[in-house]
């Protein structure tokens, strides 16, 4: 199974938004923006990211399109990088910040697994 970066941060907006309160709502974008920490503080192990091997050797973990759901890298070849992704799980990390700002204890929570 994978998950994909952008199918993710799709469905996180819409259950921020659409589900809003609830600790199983709660639980699951904590678990949302701790493994996005963990994803995202990993070297990637792929190289050559470029249009058709044009890239020079160089790839961002955040333009990755997809992951293990264990929060591995995929490392199989793959249209990389894929920038719309990374930016909309951004987009949902800064909307959950500002939902939490009013709680100093979620607060200091949501900052430290963003």
């Amino acid at each position: 199974y994978y998950m994909w970066q952008r199918d993710a941060g799709l469905t996180m907006r819409t259950l921020l938004r659409v589900a809003k309160g609830g600790p199983m709502v709660s639980k699951q974008l904590e678990s949302y923006a701790s493994l996005y920490h963990e994803i995202w503080s990993k070297p990637t192990p792929n190289h050559n990211c470029g249009p058709w091997g044009a890239g020079g050797g160089w790839c961002s973990i955040l333009g990755e399109v997809k992951f293990f759901v264990n929060g591995s890298v995929y490392n199989q070849p793959w249209g990389r990088a894929q920038n719309d992704g990374p930016a909309i799980n951004a987009m949902v990390l800064m909307e959950l910040l500002s939902e939490v700002k009013a709680d100093p204890t979620s607060l200091e929570n949501a900052k430290a697994d963003i």
